[in-house]
C-alpha cells in the first residue's frame, strides 16, 4: 500500500473509532463513514474570525442523507462549537457552515453555488463532477472506498483555508495557483 492509501486508512480508522462511540456497534454504512468524512474535512479547514457563530452547523441540502452518522455528528463540537446537523432546502444555506449536498438530492449545483456568492459555506457533494460545478469538496467512490477532491478556487472564494495535511490525502487537487 503506499503511503497516501496508509495514512488515508490511518486517518479513517482514527476517526470512525472517536465517532463509533455513538453508532451501534457493527460496520459503519457508507452514510456513516460520509458523516465521519465531513467531520473530519472540517477539522482541516479554516473560517475566517468574521464568521464564527456559537454553533457549528452541518446542512443536508434536501433530504437527510447520513442517517445515524448525522445523529453522531451532532453529539460532537468543532472548532469549538456544539455541532448542528439540520437539512435546509433552498434559501437560506447562507447560515451553514458546511452544506452537504448530497447525490440523492436532484439540484442544479452551479446554480446553487452562484447563490452563496461567496460565503464563509464549506460545500461538499457526492454528486459525480461536483468540484468541476463549483462545489469545494466532492466525494467519490473508488474502488470500494471513499476518496475525496478538492476545488481550491471555492474554497478561496469562500475564504476558507485548508490545512496542507488535507490537500496531501485528496486524490485531486485543482483551481490552485
Amino acid at each position: 500500500m503506499n503511503p497516501r492509501g496508509q495514512l488515508t486508512g490511518c486517518l479513517i480508522s482514527a476517526l470512525l473509532a472517536v465517532m463509533m462511540n455513538d453508532i451501534p456497534a457493527q460496520t459503519a454504512s457508507e452514510e456513516e463513514l460520509k458523516a465521519a468524512y465531513l467531520y473530519n474535512i472540517a477539522l482541516f479547514v479554516e473560517w475566517p474570525e468574521h464568521h464564527r457563530r456559537t454553533t457549528f452547523d452541518i446542512c443536508q441540502y434536501g433530504a437527510d442523507a447520513l442517517g445515524p452518522g448525522g445523529l453522531a455528528l451532532a453529539k460532537r463540537a468543532l472548532h469549538g462549537r456544539p455541532v448542528i446537523v439540520r437539512v435546509v432546502s433552498g434559501a437560506p444555506v447562507k447560515d451553514c457552515d458546511l452544506l452537504y449536498i448530497p447525490s440523492v438530492q436532484k439540484t442544479d449545483l452551479r446554480e446553487l453555488m452562484a447563490s452563496l456568492d461567496g460565503d464563509c459555506v464549506l460545500t461538499v457533494s457526492d454528486i459525480p463532477d461536483a468540484i468541476q460545478q463549483g462545489v469545494a469538496i466532492g466525494l467519490l467512490k473508488e474502488r470500494k472506498k471513499i476518496v475525496f477532491e478538492v476545488n481550491l478556487a471555492a474554497t478561496g472564494a469562500a475564504e476558507l483555508t485548508i490545512g496542507a495535511r488535507l490537500l496531501n490525502l485528496a486524490v485531486k487537487v485543482t483551481g490552485g495557483t
